[in-house]
């Protein structure tokens, strides 16, 4: 038996199994050869690992790999064989570091535990160990190690999750990857075009994944306006808006990095707008000039609480953002085309809320309504975008299809934000 290459096989049984690039088998001890159990054995140093070692399917369908060993086309049609009758796993589970144990690193440890088939948190570190922190861990089965290197020292690890200050994202990207650990890290990726581009490079130098937490694209709704856009049943694309809200700055303390202007620039720019700047560029394309204003109003840190941007669109529309810290949470994003508007409201991430709500209820009411006829209203649906983002970069780095947001708009993404900080700096408008 031999996966052919529209990547089907069939065993024994005669039932047709579908394989996809990254489909991971357990290949029993008999099916690897001599001169590779060795190695085999130590890489598989994870408890369930000892009895087989992992197999999958490469990129031409019709090879089993073990680890960096490739097998011949009659071992991957015994192996595959035996392997049905035996134990067959579709999906490996990446484990997973978390970096940063704050309200969201935990909200993101909270969307995969014990009901992800992609991914789980085996291990983690933060600033303070806390007793809070250490309970948590104990909790999830997280367990906390010192720091970083110390966590992509270790050859059992096979990604890591950035959930830190947005200075050192770059960095620890780097050094992650260097190391050889996927990479998934939370928006934003960087502050600067330099940044992001020395931490992709790495990333693709390595070989390994990079994921990024702008997580809003995987809801349904997000899809189906794409879906729309791409049909041009908006007809030419005249004009993006959004409007990103949430209390958050008025409860920060001065010693919380979040109150620092150097690592949340134009106020909440970084913890909201930057999804808003991402919406921009997966559906109208990428941006040409921006105009920024951000002032500090209420806020008691040293950061600023209300934030306006106008862009312009390479292909030639318009948008407009507006962020606010220091008020109730909202979220409002538009899409005007010259046979209608989209428009989707909804909630923004607030601190202390319970994980469900911030997970499942980003996104509320929504419209589309068309020049000529009524207006169409639905309720968008519970989705977990959190765990769905996850879940993508893990799928991702076993070799299935790549993450939705891809490396060119990862670095354009920080050039805009880039941008944006200078232009509020200056009074000036700023071109990408």
């Amino acid at each position: 038996m031999k996966a052919n290459s529209t990547g089907q096989c069939k065993p024994d049984s005669g039932d047709v199994v579908t394989l996809e690039l990254g489909n991971r088998f357990l290949i029993p001890d008999a099916y690897v050869n001599t001169a590779d159990k060795k190695n085999q054995r130590e890489a598989n140093s994870r408890e369930d690992d000892q009895e087989a070692g992992y197999g999958f399917v490469d990129s031409q369908f019709n090879r089993l790999k073990v680890e960096n060993t490739y097998f011949s086309d009659i071992l991957c049609q015994e192996a595959i064989q035996a392997t049905w009758s035996l134990s067959f796993k579709r999906n490996y589970m990446i484990n997973a570091a978390i970096i940063g144990l704050g309200w969201w690193g935990k909200t993101l440890v909270e969307a995969v535990s014990g009901v992800s088939e992609d991914i789980r948190f085996v291990a983690g570190t933060t600033r303070s160990l806390s007793d809070e922190a250490k309970a948590f861990g104990k909790e999830h089965n997280v367990e906390l190690r010192a720091s970083l290197e110390d966590i992509i020292a270790d050859p059992d690890i096979d990604a890591v999750v950035l959930v830190t200050p947005n200075s050192m994202h770059s960095a620890q990207t780097v050094a992650a990857a260097e190391a050889g650990k996927h990479v998934f890290c939370e928006k934003p990726f960087a502050l600067t075009k330099a940044d992001a581009e020395t931490a992709v490079a790495a990333c693709e130098k390595a070989g390994v994944t990079l994921g990024v937490g702008c997580n809003r694209r995987f809801h349904p709704e997000i899809t189906k306006l794409r879906e729309m856009l791409r049909a041009r049943e908006l007809g030419t694309i005249l004009h993006c808006e959004a409007t990103m809200t949430f209390p958050n700055g008025l409860f920060l303390k001065p010693d919380a990095w979040r109150a620092s202007k150097n690592e949340t620039p134009c106020g909440g720019l970084t913890p909201l707008g930057v999804h808003a700047v991402d919406g921009f560029i997966d559906l109208c394309g990428e941006i040409d000039q921006v105009y920024a204003q951000s002032f500090r109003r209420v806020v008691e840190v040293d950061a600023d609480d209300t934030t306006s941007i106008l862009f312009r669109m390479q292909d030639g529309m318009y948008g407009y953002l507006a962020t606010m810290t220091a008020t109730g949470c909202g979220f409002n994003f538009q899409i005007y085309g010259s046979k209608g508007f989209v428009k989707l409201e909804g909630m923004t991430h607030i601190a202390g809320a319970p994980s469900e709500e911030r997970r499942f209820k980003l996104f509320g009411n929504c419209t589309f309504k068309p020049v000529k006829g009524p207006a169409e209203t639905w309720d968008a649906a519970s989705f977990d975008v959190a765990r769905a983002a996850l879940d993508a970069f893990a799928r991702a780095a076993e070799g299935g299809e790549p993450y939705i947001i891809s490396h060119s708009e990862t670095v354009h993404c920080a050039a805009v934000t880039e941008a944006i900080v200078k232009s509020a700096d200056s009074g000036l408008p700023v071109k990408i």
